[in-house]
């Protein structure tokens, strides 16, 4: 909401915040008078200087925040089920405003669970690590096994 509030200068204008440690690409809209949308993308190689490709990668979240509250809410049912290791999992997503759904308002989507598989990347690699030093990587971070199968990345054969 900080950036909302300090960035838009109008309701009508689409933001773009690329995040080249995470390799993602994020769209911000307002999408009603109350609700801020939020979509993120995979990176794609030099979005940031061509309209024509920018978000053009694959959709891994969507959230809606509202504006007045702060609550955020998860609109992306294929997000979850892939995150529940369950691609068959096709049910339609809660309609907006349905409080059936206790896992639809994350405190804080980009953040790992403490108990997931955390593996290591970086922001240019193709793999992920068991270890942060493996193949003399470049600004490692630490990511779920799972986010980092989400962007591609397959298990480095040095250290798996």
């Amino acid at each position: 909401m900080e950036y909302y509030n300090a960035y838009f200068q109008s309701d009508d204008e689409i933001h773009a915040i690329v995040n080249f440690t995470l390799g993602t690409t994020n769209k911000l809209t307002k999408v009603s008078s109350d609700t801020l949308d939020i979509v993120i993308y995979d990176y794609v190689e030099g979005e940031e200087l061509d309209a024509n490709i920018l978000f053009s990668g694959t959709v891994t979240g969507n959230y809606q925040i509202n504006i007045a509250t702060g609550e955020i809410s998860q609109t992306s049912s294929e997000l979850e089920a892939t995150e529940e290791g369950d691609p068959s999992n096709n049910e339609p997503s809660t309609p907006e405003g349905s409080e059936n759904e206790p896992e639809a308002t994350p405190e804080a989507p980009a953040l790992a669970e403490p108990s997931a598989d955390m593996v290591w990347i970086d922001a240019t690699g193709k793999k992920y690590h068991s270890k942060s030093s493996c193949s003399n990587r470049s600004d490692p971070y630490q990511v779920t096994r799972q986010e980092a199968e989400a962007m591609g990345r397959r298990a480095c054969k040095k250290c798996y």
